[in-house]
């Protein structure tokens, strides 16, 4: 099953579990006692025989120790699945129960054995373990109560949006991958029909021929107009649909990946880093003689993993920074992605890892990016590169907005941001916000969010076009089960004025990049790709 993002809850009731089992071994209880000096009538504080959370209780350390376990568990638990509501019921009423009974012992505290006194009167004190496994207990039963509030049942009318994917029949045979949507989303087949073979051409299937000068794109549609629009093709596969499709073949692709390019790293030591996939730097992890792609990006938009190599960022400043130095017409990528406007420039703007800014769509604290962002001022073009992704990436919102689990509702400030929202309906063709069911854009959120930023990078009188390159081996871009793909489906999906989505596998884009000899020896030696 997929790693999981545990919520506050579970970090919180899991943090807690391991704190409080620390908790137990510091003293809790001691004995205070006051004796005068003689002589001087001055008083002195005496402290002994302290214990901790097992000996100074008989019963009471068997249920915090059960409480930690708990506690740990559901977070272990929420690692790699969504936890079921009773596990997160027992721990917070556990916690609860340890909680009361803490408190009542720092009332009542036990009675500790003395022996000889001597001249000094004693009684027992409160140490700080207790007051620190306190607040542990105090913290597992929030954090538990809040997950186990994430995990309870969604209602019924959010049932329809996780049905199986096979409940819908075809109706219309599905557009190949590498070309734009030209059906309307209400024509396209449900997700249940397996994808049909792809063509075996390199070069990507032509679209519409789309007009050099389109029209101004229209004003969006009220929101009251929007529900009555077909439903988009993605509302038939939630997040949780998709995984259990590709799950499996994708951890085969994942250890075919690790075992190339451990032995491409065992063939090229002078070129390996500390990991076993990895380059030493960046030189070492870029087509030979090429080190000038280095400086293209600055240094913060780097991925934190872009030297490994499986990182998509770095195949695509490796071959298409090469391509553009060899050729920065780009006619190669016009060509790749047919029919386009012509290229008002020689040489239209390139640039990596490009950020948007903060005030585009109203993002903080992090912004949408492109991999890469083509500039012309007769067209604009996003690209998004894929390798090993585990498809696009979904929201993980864990906000208290809409939405009846964690990951499916939206956070205020994702809510807030309307030119999302706006993307999401009149793009993709998803439904507005609607208390008590899923998210409609958390499956597709990158989608979604790429949409809205080339929207508002292009303006109202350039077309934009948001490409999706991907590795044709990955199950979550060439299909996997019933799950027919994410070129597919968001070639389906989108459908807008002014608006365009290719997609193209690296398989098929390779042979018509102009790249020099020694780089295509490391494409094919290192990623397979000929």
């Amino acid at each position: 099953m997929r790693a999981r993002h545990p919520g506050p809850g579970e970090l919180v009731a899991g943090a807690g579990g391991l704190l409080l089992l620390l908790a137990m071994f510091l003293p809790w209880f001691g004995l205070n006692g006051r004796a005068r000096v003689p002589g001087s009538g001055e008083v002195i504080t005496v402290g002994r025989g302290e214990v901790d959370a097992w000996e100074a209780f008989s019963g009471i350390d068997v249920l915090l120790l059960l409480v930690a376990a708990l506690a740990m568990a559901l977070l272990v638990l929420a690692l790699v699945s969504t936890p079921p509501p009773e596990l997160a019921v027992a721990v917070s009423g556990a916690s609860a129960l340890a909680a009361l009974l803490i408190v009542y012992r720092l009332i009542d505290a036990p009675d500790l054995p003395i022996g000889d006194a001597g001249d000094t009167a004693y009684e027992t004190g409160r140490r700080i373990g207790a007051f620190f496994g306190l607040i542990c207990t105090a913290g597992i039963a929030w954090g538990a109560g809040r997950a186990g509030a994430a995990a309870a049942p969604a209602p019924a009318a959010a049932a329809p949006a996780a049905a199986a994917p096979a409940a819908a029949a075809p109706e219309a045979p599905a557009p190949t991958p590498a070309a734009a949507s030209a059906a309307p989303a209400s024509a396209a087949p449900a997700p249940a029909t397996p994808p049909p073979a792809r063509a075996a051409s390199p070069a990507p299937a032509p679209t519409p021929a789309a007009s050099p000068t389109p029209a101004p794109r229209p004003a969006p549609a009220p929101a009251a107009a929007r529900h009555a629009a077909p439903a988009s093709p993605l509302a038939a596969w939630p997040r949780a649909a998709i995984d259990a499709e590709c799950q499996t073949a994708w951890r085969r692709y994942d250890r075919g990946l690790t075992t190339r390019y451990t032995r491409y790293f065992a063939d090229h030591p002078e070129l390996a880093g500390e990991q076993r996939t990895s380059a030493r730097d960046l030189v070492a992890a870029l087509p030979p003689g090429w080190q000038a792609p280095a400086d293209a990006i600055p240094d913060r938009p780097w991925q934190r993993k872009h030297l490994s190599a499986k990182s998509s960022q770095l195949l695509a400043v490796g071959l298409l920074g090469v391509a553009a130095s060899g050729d920065p017409s780009l006619t190669w990528l016009w060509d790749a992605l047919a029919p386009l406007p012509p290229a008002a420039e020689d040489a239209p703007s390139l640039e990596f890892a490009h950020v948007v800014d903060p005030k585009l769509l109203g993002e903080r604290p992090r912004q949408t990016g492109f991999d890469v962002l083509v500039d012309d001022p007769a067209v604009l073009i996003g690209i998004e590169t894929k390798w090993r992704e585990h498809g696009v990436e979904a929201c993980r919102c864990r906000g208290d907005g809409v939405g009846p689990l964690e990951g499916e509702r939206c956070s205020r400030r994702v809510e807030q941001r309307e030119l999302y929202w706006d993307a999401a309906a009149d793009v993709l063709g998803l439904e507005p916000r609607a208390p008590g069911a899923p998210c409609p854009i958390s499956p597709a959120y990158e989608a979604v969010r790429h949409a809205a930023a080339l929207r508002a990078l292009a303006g109202a009188d350039r077309p934009a076009v948001l490409v999706q390159l991907y590795d044709a081996n990955n199950p979550y871009f060439a299909g996997a089960g019933d799950w027919p793909g994410w070129p597919e489906l968001l070639g389906q999906a989108l459908d807008a004025e002014g608006f365009r989505f290719a997609a193209i596998s690296w398989q098929e884009l390779v042979p018509l990049l102009p790249l020099d000899e020694p780089t295509r020896t490391w494409a094919a030696d290192k990623h397979g790709l000929a």
